[in-house]
């Protein structure tokens, strides 16, 4: 590898850290020109990039042995993004993750319905990568709703994901 294509390889592989305002900026943005729903999907997307990004670069004692009640709250840590207070497997298909101080929800304020869409893709990502199987992620709780932390289901892809209808 040459001299400038090894810098490239170094600059490409540093983590960026930023505010947590900057969420919230990002989420207006793309709101204003997208909509909402889509800036939800954008959102969790660029997540889950970021999620499977930071496993890869973590060096992880055992890599193979390695479950998610031991690496993901070390791995957790480093996002800044809040701290993982509990994690509980539901079934071999669903896992819940208990999260408190969430950066997300806190700057977005009480948007009255689960907001925290980057953090939901984070950890959608970071468990496809840590364990090997295709993830998603629904928020059941959050503290934009006014709830006092916010819960997420981890759920194997494909997975039957119920969604609440609006009654009308």
């Amino acid at each position: 590898m040459q001299k400038g294509d090894q810098r490239k390889k170094e600059e490409s592989e540093k983590l960026v850290y930023m505010p947590g305002d900057a969420i919230k900026s990002l989420r207006l943005e793309l709101s204003n020109l997208l909509g909402e729903k889509l800036a939800a999907g954008v959102l969790f997307r660029f997540g889950f990039r970021c999620g499977e990004e930071l496993v890869e670069r973590v060096e992880l004692e055992n890599p193979q042995t390695d479950d998610i009640h031991r690496s993901f709250p070390l791995i957790w840590e480093k996002t800044g993004l809040g701290k993982i207070a509990k994690i509980m497997d539901i079934s071999d298909e669903e896992v819940e993750i208990k999260h408190e101080d969430s950066i997300e929800a806190k700057v977005l304020g009480k948007t009255g319905i689960p907001s925290c869409d980057y953090t939901r893709g984070y950890l959608a990502g970071m468990a496809t990568k840590l364990l090997n199987k295709k993830f998603y992620c629904v928020e059941t709780d959050c503290i934009s709703e006014g709830k006092d932390n916010c819960k997420f289901q981890l759920l194997v892809f494909p997975h039957k994901v119920l969604v609440a209808k609006k009654s009308d």
